[in-house]
């Protein structure tokens, strides 16, 4: 027979809770570019296992992708430089400009509906404003038109 008394700390933390898996961390998509996979496990790694939901996965692909569009099209300015000459011989903004921009735009978006950014994680306590108090509804709140005939 066994001693009587409570478990060793350790023992209990080489038992698996009944129930509960160990959460694994979301891989990247196959057919995404290296780049793109690459950030993929940088954002992936910086928040806990559970953060991320399946709904969560196409957006964060989609942020992922714009990140590798934007590196790209950085990497074609370094070589190709900000003005082009056209068919015609004038000189116009490199397509890139344009592309790295959209690029910046998605990826923002994305990071506040992934919540991937600071301030889209605080609540407005943290963040130093006050919560605007609830207005509470007045005798005459149901009255179409506010009571007026």
């Amino acid at each position: 027979m066994g001693k009587r008394g409570p478990k060793p700390q350790q023992a209990l933390a080489a038992v698996p809770e009944v129930g509960k898996r160990p959460v694994e961390r979301v891989k990247p998509f196959s057919g995404m570019s290296p780049v793109a996979k690459e950030m993929w496990k940088l954002v992936v790694e910086d928040y806990p296992a559970d953060h991320f939901k399946a709904g969560d996965l196409p957006l964060l692909r989609r942020y992922c992708e714009a990140y590798a569009r934007a590196v790209e099209a950085e990497q074609s300015l370094a070589v190709e430089g900000m003005i082009v000459p056209t068919a015609t011989g004038s000189t116009k903004a490199h397509p890139a400009i344009a592309i790295g921009t959209a690029a910046d735009g998605t990826m923002k978006a994305l990071a506040v509906a992934l919540r991937l950014c600071a301030n889209s994680r605080m609540s407005p306590k943290q963040a130093g404003k006050e919560e605007k108090p609830v207005a509470t509804p007045s005798g005459r709140s149901g009255l179409m038109f506010g009571g007026k005939g």
